[in-house]
């Protein structure tokens, strides 16, 4: 009997889910304004400012989780990106803050 592997999780599809458009973060600090095909973007609030998540770096910040631990400001230094990829990963990633630290559920 042949076995058949799990369909793989999209991460970017995810992603997209956990981050609608309008969405805030961050206690407002940040808005979800677009979804582009390889992006999503993030406005600061405050400034006007944007910041774009490429869907390359939340598949790579998964991937890494799969292998090990990421320090907080490991993921990105920018609060606004790594904000917006735990947030994106949702349920996968688990927030160690007494080990300032994000693991894979």
């Amino acid at each position: 009997m042949r076995k058949t592997s799990k369909p793989k999780t999209d991460n970017w599809q995810l992603a997209k889910r956990n981050l609608p458009i309008g969405r805030l973060l961050k206690n407002g600090a940040y808005e979800v304004t677009a979804h582009h095909a390889t992006a999503i973007e993030l406005t600061r609030t405050e400034t006007g400012k944007t910041v774009r998540i490429t869907k390359r770096k939340i598949e790579t910040t998964a991937s890494r989780l799969q292998t090990e631990s990421i320090p907080f400001r490991g993921i990105d230094y920018t609060v606004a990106i790594e904000t917006a990829i735990v947030v994106a990963l949702g349920n996968r990633i688990s927030i160690d803050s007494d080990n300032r630290q994000y693991t894979l559920n």
